[in-house]
């Protein structure tokens, strides 16, 4: 309900204490990768990230959370291994990994790779609010016609 109003701090606070009651509660776990990560403390939302995975390895939502961290850490290996799990659950609304996998597979010059990661992003997701922008930069390397289908 904080966190919806707008104060981060209050909703900090009631996540901190719904953690410390119960070090299993995945959800305030997940909920608190988030502010750290909007903190860039991205090492504490690694940490909070890795546990909402333990308690709910499943969620596509906290595996999302976890790879979008360890791309921003440049831990690319791992956040592709961590996008490789989204894609193995449903994850109807989390299409989203995709691109992050993509963004990995760019920074490690792995063009092809990338690619068939904005595609897939784009099969799985082509009215997203960010999909005008994979297709453009799909054409800019030459990937117009494939952005198409």
């Amino acid at each position: 309900a904080y966190m919806r109003a707008g104060d981060a701090a209050k909703g900090r606070e009631a996540f901190e204490k719904a953690v410390e009651l119960n070090q299993q509660n995945g959800g305030a776990q997940l909920n608190l990768a988030r502010l750290y990560y909007s903190d860039k403390n991205y090492a504490e939302a690694e940490t909070r990230a890795q546990k909402a995975v333990s308690l709910m390895p499943s969620n596509p939502d906290a595996l999302t959370m976890l790879a979008v961290v360890q791309v921003t850490e440049g831990k690319l290996d791992e956040a592709l291994a961590t996008t490789r799990k989204v894609h193995d659950v449903p994850h109807e609304q989390f299409a989203i990994a995709h691109l992050v996998a993509a963004r990995a597979y760019e920074a490690k010059r792995q063009q092809t790779e990338a690619v068939r990661e904005y595609q897939e992003f784009l099969k799985e997701a082509p009215e997203h609010p960010r999909s005008k922008e994979i297709r453009e930069a799909l054409e800019k390397i030459g990937q117009g016609a494939a952005a198409q289908k």
